[in-house]
């Protein structure tokens, strides 16, 4: 993943957290899941930076 994309989504994942969006979250999980699989250890980062289960 590159550098850019995952600031994007980080970013996302940060509003998210603030609205306290659990849809929004699992959007955001599943485009990680279908764009970069499980596998990529940046996806793993990012997953783990959500404040609320999906």
């Amino acid at each position: 993943m590159k550098a850019s994309e995952y600031n994007r989504y980080l970013e996302a994942i940060k509003v998210a957290n603030d609205a306290q969006d659990k849809a929004m979250l699992g959007q955001i999980q599943a485009r990680l899941l279908a764009d970069y699989g499980m596998k990529d250890p940046d996806v793993e980062r990012l997953i783990k930076k959500f404040r609320y289960n999906v």
